[in-house]
């Protein structure tokens, strides 16, 4: 074996990769090669590609594009507060927005067309986050609490699902 043979051996054992080793060395000291043997395949490098960075961005900038639209759309229905609490909560749950935006005409079937539906995002002790969609109601606890019942029947036990169980519908008396 030559001197960059062995430099090269020592190296390749240094990183743990696997060795084949090509050359044989026949009596007299010289060295041949077998090429029916195979060789090594090169480590696979880890971590992320190029082509995965440049799809997630572009999922990334596809998904701030979609949130942008769905919270246009929801303000033409709800209400927001002055921070960004929703929009935040929206960001991080997606799958609400759209819950939130078919919810509307079932809404509005059961407390009025002319109601006032507003967003608010609560955060428990353990730091849990619950969005309400709140109907703002100017008639009697009675029919707020019969209106909500009806629409709960009606449309949103068919629609609850795991993805959307941080979503909240009541009512407020004003």
């Amino acid at each position: 074996m030559t001197s960059v043979q062995g430099l090269n051996s020592q190296f390749l054992h240094s990183q743990h990769w696997p060795v084949v080793d090509l050359y044989q060395t026949a009596p007299g000291g010289a060295t041949a090669w077998h090429p029916q043997e195979t060789m090594r395949e090169p480590p696979q490098r880890e971590g992320i590609s190029v082509f995965d960075i440049s799809n997630s961005r572009a999922f990334f900038q596809d998904n701030q594009i979609a949130l942008s639209q769905d919270l246009t759309e929801l303000k033409r229905s709800y209400g927001f507060p002055p921070d960004d609490s929703v929009a935040t909560f929206l960001a991080d749950h997606r799958s609400v927005s759209t819950v939130l935006l078919a919810a509307i005409p079932h809404l509005r079937d059961h407390f009025g067309a002319d109601n006032i539906f507003n967003l608010e995002v609560s955060t428990d002790d353990d730091d849990s986050k619950t969005l309400y969609a709140v109907a703002v109601w100017r008639d009697t606890v009675p029919s707020a609490a019969l209106a909500l019942e009806n629409f709960l029947e009606d449309w949103w036990l068919d629609h609850m699902t795991a993805a959307v169980a941080d979503l909240a519908f009541t009512y407020e008396i004003s």
